[in-house]
């Protein structure tokens, strides 16, 4: 019975979204997915005392309730569905994220819960309340630990952001990724007196990541997030330069965003102009390619199918397709396009 509801989930899935045009796979490439979104403003529609949540309640400012919390879940399991083909990539960094329950309700009151995926997720300092999150495929990977990093600022002892995540997985039989997931702090107040909090955070993120170098020099690593900056950015720089002690003098790092060119130049849209915000970069190791996982070139893509934009009045052109425009209720999905990433696991 839960076979044919599927099927006819599958096909709804095609009548709602007639414009997804699935890539022709080969048979002969085992290919293991990750993505990395920011689906904007996860959040239930319970009152948390502690978070400053009053906005997404139901009397709040953007009366926030439960029709609209079910449509948000819906909408989210459904970009993760077609942004894998039809079945959820194998691993998926998620930032804005409320609470566990908001991944409990993702994972179990969805069709998500025909899949065996689990989550990650620890509650940060976040001034707004928002964290990030690991979802992975439990039939693939076996979580071996996780810890979350804080991201404190010399200079600013009580500003508050998101921890940055670390997990490390088991593919079987002994392929093991340390993956980190971000959310750095936002250019509110301007993007050049936050650049330096940035900046920090790209720091607390090198420091850990040395850390795993030096103990396992052959870790493969990923490295995920909305980074609220470009790949030219002095902050991403700057973690793409770190020099971590006992190993070689070559880019300990390599962001995949950085040379990249697809249909839609960015992941974010700001005052007309797109902005690769969200990012991944993988160690180096995971490049050269031979026996277990690896990245092969042109792995790296936006994933930008067309219900996921609308028309831009102001600025022209497509934007993407949000759930609130301002404090009106558009039932869209996310002011972020999800970004993908590629692995192949065997031998080239």
């Amino acid at each position: 019975m839960k076979s044919i509801i599927f099927l006819f989930i599958l096909l709804c899935g095609f009548f709602f979204f007639p414009k997804i045009r699935l890539p022709k796979s080969n048979p002969q490439d085992t290919r293991f997915k990750v993505m990395f979104w920011n689906p904007e403003n996860f959040f239930d529609y319970y009152n948390d005392s502690v978070k400053n949540d009053e906005e997404f309640l139901p009397y709040g400012m953007r009366a926030w309730d439960s029709v609209r919390y079910q449509k948000k879940l819906q909408n989210t399991y459904k970009v993760i569905m077609a942004a894998g083909e039809w079945t959820p990539p194998d691993i998926i960094g998620l930032c804005e994220i409320e609470n566990r329950k908001v991944l409990f309700d993702l994972l179990r009151n969805t069709p998500f819960s025909f899949f065996n995926y689990r989550f990650v997720h620890h509650e940060s300092r976040d001034r707004r309340g928002i964290d990030v999150a690991l979802l992975y495929n439990a039939d693939k990977l076996k979580l071996l630990w996780d810890t979350a990093i804080p991201v404190v600022f010399a200079h600013e002892i009580e500003s508050r952001t998101r921890d940055i995540l670390c997990a490390r997985l088991l593919k079987e039989p002994a392929d093991t990724l340390s993956l980190f997931v971000n959310h750095w702090p936002s250019k509110y107040g301007g993007a050049g007196i936050t650049g330096d909090l940035r900046e920090e955070a790209a720091a607390c993120l090198g420091n850990f990541v040395c850390k795993t170098l030096n103990h396992s020099p052959a870790d493969k690593i990923i490295i995920m997030g909305d980074f609220n900056d470009p790949p030219v950015s002095k902050a991403v720089l700057k973690l793409l330069s770190m020099q971590c002690i006992g190993t070689d003098s070559l880019p300990a790092l390599i962001n995949l965003a950085s040379n990249y060119k697809g249909d839609v130049q960015g992941s974010y849209k700001f005052q007309g102009s797109w902005e690769l915000l969200d990012q991944i970069m993988v160690s180096r190791n995971l490049l050269t390619g031979g026996e277990g996982l690896h990245v092969r070139p042109g792995s790296f893509r936006v994933f930008s199918p067309d219900y996921l934009f609308e028309r831009d009045d102001k600025f022209g052109g497509f934007k993407p397709f949000r759930t609130y425009s301002g404090y009106t209720y558009s039932g869209g999905f996310s002011d972020h396009l999800p970004v993908l990433l590629d692995l192949y696991d065997g031998a080239d």
